[in-house]
């Protein structure tokens, strides 16, 4: 089905799940999982206090439900990209940038790509290594608002817009 008009528009919905992976990580969680791969077709089927069973619609998965509950034919939600390449940069201050991002590989390089402009090409900014876990953790100068996305190799994040104020987010923040 479609998304909801009231619900939450996919590229907010994968910067959320971006900013909660991050949080997690400072928190120290070290392992994330996320109940449905594809979403459960027709629905899931609970036991009403009564005794009863109802089914209901659960579209909590990383994928659509495929047609007729085939996941050979399932879909990425367009917020799956926030999950499998989590990518979230905080404004530390007024020239600095803190980039955070999930990546596959220890040690990977990745290219951080700065916007030029509104629908323009991208600039590299800096070239980026994740730590011995895979965890990109770094603070780069940047000034302004920006809009940032990460490289490496075939794989590109999603765009992130960085305010030119400073992040309430980033406060205390220094695991490495």
């Amino acid at each position: 089905a479609p998304q909801t008009p009231h619900g939450v528009p996919p590229a907010l919905q994968a910067q959320w799940v971006s900013r909660a992976l991050h949080r997690l990580w400072v928190a120290g969680v070290s392992l994330v999982a996320w109940q449905f791969l594809v979403d459960p077709y027709p629905g899931v089927r609970a036991e009403t206090p009564t005794g009863g069973i109802v089914e209901y619609p659960r579209s909590a998965g990383l994928y659509s439900a495929g047609t007729a509950g085939n996941p050979e034919s399932a879909q990425p939600k367009t917020f799956l990209q926030g999950f499998s390449f989590p990518f979230d940069p905080l404004r530390v201050s007024a020239k600095t940038v803190r980039v955070w991002a999930l990546l596959m590989h220890p040690r990977q390089a990745v290219l951080l790509q700065r916007e030029r402009h509104a629908g323009g090409a991208w600039r590299t900014a800096a070239s980026l290594r994740a730590n011995r876990y895979g965890v990109l953790n770094a603070l780069v100068s940047l000034r302004g608002a920006v809009r940032l996305r990460l490289q490496s190799g075939g794989l590109v994040s999603r765009v992130a817009a960085v305010p030119v104020g400073r992040s309430p987010l980033d406060a205390g923040h220094s695991r490495g």
